[in-house]
């Protein structure tokens, strides 16, 4: 995600607003649960390693 949003506010905008086909959860979670997901797509995902031929 990180590459597709180098910019933390861009990313907590379309988490919260939606875009294209993902949904806006913005009405369904509290600002602090958006950012919890954020972070962690951000901090664990973004850095995980990817299996060489993936």
């Amino acid at each position: 995600m990180v590459e597709r949003f180098p910019d933390f506010v861009d990313q907590m905008a379309v988490v919260t607003e939606g875009r294209r086909g993902m949904p806006a959860f913005g009405g369904r979670y509290s600002d602090g649960e958006i950012l919890a997901v954020v972070r962690y797509t951000r901090e664990v995902l973004g850095t995980a390693s990817h299996p060489s031929g993936s």
